[in-house]
């Protein structure tokens, strides 16, 4: 069965088309405007980068190139709005042009704009509005690199990635409860910072109890007090630990050091191992170089310990679970070569999905979609001699200039009318009226199901009597509650049930036979031995959504080993394209592939409740492995491999369309200023007269505000660097409502996220709130009474 929905994309950047691309994936009928020239897209990055992206973020699209500057184009336009389900837009011409139409005529489709930081709100923002900006804008690139080195930003986009699939995720909540409710959906407008800025919970809180931000602090965690680092092994390869856990943390000295290291009083504590990690890091960097990487591995497996090689494409094309998986497809370009690309994502039992063939050229497809509208023969005649249809297939395309692009310091669209407000959102949530049952632990899980309660949903939070989750043991802690438990678990209900007990595990039972969700990220096997597995759970429930997340999934050869998010990222092939040349491949400042999945595991759940409830399916079973949502979304590093024969690797460019395959130098850099911020640059823009180390030189004698002022004013492309503490301290952000203070008993004002989308209403849940172990014990008396 296939989604039965037709979705309009009328975008200039990779976030909306990313989003498009997935709904195309799972049967959608996805049709993409092209102005004159074609898609910007076909033009990002270098020549290499351009010959197979298009064909991957493109896929299953049809195109329709029209130009929307000529009246005669406008009815098609219109028509093509009005049977449109979903409309997925930013502010390039195309995407306002679809905007007008749709508010004009009020039409019932669901839009979703995305837009780059500071177009929405101009008077409170300085600096660049260009997308390649964005991730600067959420505190992630100030987390990411060596300590005492610049900040760094990953060379794939990433915040296109996640903002396009939270822009797919908020469509398809807003388009399932507006059929619910036979009303017009909702619209959303959402900003490229933004879903990076949720993923990274911890950090506002963390700052306002500290007074500063997190430093950089290279591969280990910042957001928590777990061993976590990349270690050089004895032939030359490295190998990532993760100890996210007590219990893993002490299965990892007692291999590396014997009792002596697990009785040494300075690593008995989280506390401890924190602050002395330098020491411990040096016993275990110790014990790697003098074992080959392989060995380490099995060592590692034997005691339960997580670890995993740093992968690049080369090893990702043969990896034995990558492929029993299917995680990669090839598809025959318009050339007839073959391009290797991500599967479809997530895996949905009920709604299986597809790569059918590669991104058009331009007016593939629109001859049957324009007889569909109602053009006859003759029109599409006469729009073509207009040059409104500037392509169609099996015609030459009109000669044509591509439109103008970006301004290159402000990234404003010239004659471009302020970017609308959708105007006060309703007091209600798409997802009201749904529970959630969360029988997740740490972040991946989690996330999904703090995702879905913020957009409405009731969700239930199962945890172990006792201790409860191993996640209210992480990070900084203020008046002895855990910030970042109290961002994580703030629209949750927690109770405490031992799922080895039958009174308790009846409990549950009772209370997934009520629900409509169920997530879950423990080892695959682990609840079909508690009797609690997908085939008992769907007998009792036909219509439960049931997302399962692990490690490396529940099928293949290695289903059944343990995995933590950094070995995930390590994985997926990212680490590889962070750092620079001469210098160790680089994590990311924040767990980046828990989060990506729990984003996946999301969108994977409104997928399949929009399945069950507008389109009279029934339940449905979602299996993710952590390694994969980053996998998917860093898309062009299989087929870049074999374009160029040689591993995609970070470059020092900071470009995050640049994929590790443009063959420069750095395009943004990092200049640090005066007072301690950095901007990011694009040396690309210094104009004749002024040189790359001149103006960092100006740079680092100005306050960051002055920096910006004088880089805008020579027309050079920047944005400043953002850490938690200049987040909270924004006009910009404080207004959008991205960054909110609030007061919490016995600590004080805190600032913390924001929620997604934004709502103007008086918020329905709290904006912290750091539940004790079974505090809303009374959900399992209903559990009981049902």
């Amino acid at each position: 069965m296939a989604l039965a929905l037709k979705v309009l994309e009328a975008t200039d950047t990779p976030a909306a088309a990313f989003g498009a691309a997935l709904l195309g994936d799972f049967g959608a009928e996805v049709t993409v405007v092209e102005p004159p020239g074609g898609s910007a897209i076909r033009r990002l990055g270098s020549a290499a980068v351009q010959e197979v992206w298009w064909p991957i973020i493109g896929r299953n699209k049809r195109s329709l190139a029209l130009d929307v500057q000529r009246p005669s184009a406008q009815a098609v336009l219109a028509a093509a709005v009005r049977e449109a389900d979903i409309l997925l837009v930013d502010d390039s011409e195309q995407g306002r042009a679809v905007q007008e139409i749709a508010a004009a005529a009020q039409l019932g489709g669901q839009l979703t704009r995305v837009f780059a930081p500071g177009a929405d709100l101009p008077a409170s923002w300085r600096g660049s509005t260009r997308p390649e900006f964005a991730a600067c804008a959420t505190g992630l690139v100030a987390l990411t690199g060596a300590q005492d080195g610049p900040p760094l930003q990953p060379e794939f986009p990433l915040a296109d990635a996640t903002s396009g699939t939270m822009a797919a995720l908020l469509a398809l909540v807003e388009l399932r409860h507006g059929r619910l409710a036979d009303q017009r959906p909702q619209r959303v407008d959402l900003g490229l910072h933004e879903t990076l800025l949720r993923m990274n919970e911890w950090q506002l809180p963390v700052a306002s109890v500290q007074g500063h931000a997190e430093p950089r602090c290279g591969n280990r965690f910042p957001m928590n007090w777990s061993i976590a680092n990349l270690y050089p092994t004895r032939d030359g390869r490295f190998v990532t630990i993760s100890a996210a856990t007590a219990s893993v943390a002490e299965r990892l000295m007692r291999l590396v050091g014997g009792e002596a290291l697990c009785s040494d009083p300075r690593f008995a504590t989280p506390q401890g191992r924190r602050a002395n990690m330098d020491a411990l890091d040096a016993v275990i960097a110790q014990w790697m170089h003098a074992h080959d990487a392989e060995e380490v591995l099995r060592l590692a497996q034997e005691v339960d310990v997580v670890a995993g090689l740093i992968l690049d494409t080369a090893d990702l094309l043969r990896n034995e679970q990558v492929l029993a998986r299917g995680d990669i497809v090839r598809i025959a370009d318009a050339t007839g070569r073959r391009i290797a690309m991500p599967a479809p994502l997530p895996r949905i039992d009920a709604l299986p999905g597809a790569v059918r063939h590669p991104g058009p050229r331009p007016g593939d497809g629109a001859t049957a979609l324009l007889a569909r509208l109602g053009m006859g023969a003759q029109q599409v005649q006469a729009l073509r001699e207009e040059g409104a249809l500037w392509a169609l297939e099996g015609q030459p395309a009109h000669a044509s200039t591509p439109p103008s692009r970006k301004n290159a310091a402000s990234g404003a669209s010239v004659g471009a009318p302020s970017p609308d407000s959708a105007g006060p959102r309703p007091a209600r949530r798409p997802l009201e009226g749904l529970r959630v049952l969360e029988a997740g632990i740490v972040i991946a899980g989690p996330f999904a199901g703090s995702l879905l309660a913020e957009l409405g949903a009731e969700v239930i939070k199962v945890e172990q009597p006792g201790a409860g989750d191993p996640a209210r043991q992480m990070g900084v802690r203020a008046a002895d509650i855990p910030l970042w438990w109290g961002i994580s678990a703030r629209a949750k209900r927690c109770i405490a049930l031992d799922l080895k007990s039958d009174a308790d595990r009846q409990v549950f039972l009772s209370l997934a036979r009520e629900s409509d969700v169920l997530l879950e990220n423990y080892r695959p096997g682990v609840l079909d031995r508690l009797g609690l597995g997908w085939d008992i759970l769907k007998d009792i429930n036909p219509r439960l959504v049931m997302l399962s997340v692990s490690g490396y999934g529940s099928t293949g050869p290695y289903a059944g080993r343990p995995g933590f998010g950094r070995i995930a990222e390590a994985f997926s092939g990212i680490v590889q394209l962070c750092g620079t040349p001469d210098g160790e491949a680089m994590n990311m400042g924040l767990s980046v592939a828990d989060t990506t999945t729990g984003l996946m595991g999301a969108f994977g759940v409104a997928l399949a409740l929009l399945q069950r409830d507008v389109f009279g399916g029934g339940g449905a079973r979602i299996d993710l492995a952590l390694f994969e949502s980053l996998f998917r979304m860093c898309e062009c590093q299989l087929a870049l491999h074999e374009r160029i024969g040689r591993p995609p690797c970070r470059e020092g460019t900071n470009d995050p369309y640049g994929w590790g395959a443009s063959g420069r130098k750095a395009t943004l850099r990092a200049m640090r200023c005066a007072d301690r911020h950095w901007v990011m640059v694009d040396v690309r823009s210094v104009p004749a007269g002024e040189t790359e180390e001149g103006v960092a030189a100006w740079v680092a004698a100005m306050a960051v505000q002055d920096a910006l002022d004088r880089l805008q004013g020579l027309g050079i492309a920047a944005a400043q660097v953002h850490d938690a503490a200049t987040l909270a301290a924004s006009t910009y952000f404080a207004r959008r409502g991205d960054v909110v203070q609030t007061v919490v008993e016995s600590i004080g004002a805190i600032a913390v996220p924001g929620e997604i989308p934004k709502r103007s209403h008086d918020r329905c849940i709290p904006l912290f709130r750091a539940p004790r172990v079974d505090e809303d014990r009374a959900v399992k008396d209903r559990g009981l009474a049902g």
